[in-house]
């Protein structure tokens, strides 16, 4: 038993050639949000700034003063800082000591107060920079948890650089002992230890307080029909005889994406289901040409014959163009095929196969996304899997 092969390259070229655009396209498209920056002078300028991953807006501020206005680049110490409008995120330049190097950066200002709280992820590891009165900063991180044969082992050495930090005031220092290593955290004790020592009344102020730690990662549900083709190949004592047809197909899919790493390119993956039968118009007999016993095919309809369902899982990258409501798709990855309940018949016997016939291939699809709101889109996907062609419709939430 197996599907048929293809050439899977030269049957999607065009496609293809559709990604490798695709990936040009991402790399010149930005996620800009409303903001401002702020001068060396301290004049502030109105504007939209690329919202990148923590790492990239360390160390560079993409500005425009219109959204379609070419942007400058701005790196730490040619401005005082930058500020997202929406989510409040606040970037100022400034320098910090990691693993004994000192480097000017754009660091994330959380907090204001008797000790300013700054965030700062340099790709692998998050900081926190504790800076007191007199301008002096205490960096702590921590090193990823680890497993030392059946124990789960955890860096808890921040614990204790924050006792030493918040040491003048013991309610603070109870506190530390469970302090979890995340923006939440650090921001409320910090605000507390401000709120309950300042002698002057003045309030801290919290620059991020809507979404602290927030992943940016996008999660969206879909449920899509269609209509699929599946060839499906008889092995014989003598060739291969492949039968194709089409089916009515369903299916749901989950899409992954981090706005703050590309509004374009996403993790997608859907299963869809559809049964097919279908029976095979030629079989083989045996034909004397000269001396020789040959095997040649004949017109002989309902030889072979098979029914099965057939679970197909798509696993790979999806870019949508990322303007407008009407978006431009392309996807492509690998499928894992399942037939189940599988009976395959012949004039010569039956042939009953009772395991289940499994697969890997690969799939490409072109289709479109129509934004009907924020979050929902209707959908189209011309898809090629194994060689085959599926036509499918759905709706995505």
């Amino acid at each position: 038993m197996k599907t048929q092969k293809s050439n899977w390259i030269r049957k999607n070229v065009f496609v293809l050639g559709f990604l490798c655009v695709a990936a040009v396209m991402v790399a010149q498209y930005d996620n800009y949000k409303s903001g401002y920056i702020v001068t060396l002078e301290k004049d502030t300028v109105l504007g939209w700034i690329d919202f990148r991953t923590d790492k990239d807006n360390s160390e560079i501020c993409r500005f425009a003063t219109d959204i379609d206005a070419k942007p400058t680049n701005y790196h730490p110490g040619e401005i005082a800082g930058y500020r997202f409008s929406e989510s409040g995120k606040y970037y100022v330049s400034h320098e910090i000591t990691v693993d004994s190097v000192t480097k000017k950066v754009f660091l994330e200002y959380l907090l204001q107060g008797l000790i300013n709280l700054y965030y700062y992820h340099d790709g692998t590891q998050m900081y926190f920079g504790f800076e007191n009165q007199d301008g002096e900063m205490t960096v702590v991180t921590k090193k990823p948890d680890y497993i030392d044969g059946t124990n789960l082992v955890s860096d808890k050495k921040y614990v204790g650089y924050v006792t030493y930090i918040f040491r003048d005031y013991q309610p603070i220092v109870q506190q530390t002992k469970s302090l979890g290593f995340n923006q939440r955290s650090f921001i409320n004790i910090a605000k507390k230890y401000h709120n309950e020592v300042c002698t002057t009344g003045e309030e801290c102020i919290v620059f991020e307080n809507q979404h602290p730690d927030k992943t940016y990662m996008d999660v969206s549900l879909s449920l899509h029909a269609g209509v699929r083709q599946f060839t499906y190949v008889f092995s014989t004592a003598y060739d291969d005889l492949a039968v194709s047809n089409v089916s009515p197909a369903v299916g749901f899919g989950v899409n992954l994406k981090n706005s703050r790493w590309s509004q374009s390119w996403s993790l997608q993956l859907d299963a869809t289901v559809s049964k097919h039968e279908a029976q095979t118009d030629k079989d083989f007999r045996e034909v004397i040409k000269g001396n020789k016993l040959v095997y040649e095919k004949y017109n002989r309809k309902g030889a072979y014959s098979y029914q099965s369902n057939v679970l197909i899982v798509n696993i790979g990258a999806k870019y949508e163009y990322p303007k407008y409501n009407f978006r431009p798709v392309a996807e492509a990855g690998f499928s894992i095929l399942h037939l189940f309940q599988l009976t395959e018949r012949s004039v010569y016997g039956a042939r009953n196969n009772d395991l289940p016939t499994k697969g890997v291939s690969s799939y490409i699809g072109l289709g479109f996304d129509y934004r009907v709101s924020k979050k929902e889109a209707l959908i189209l996907r011309v898809m090629s899997v194994a060689g085959d062609m599926n036509v499918l419709f759905g709706y995505a939430f």
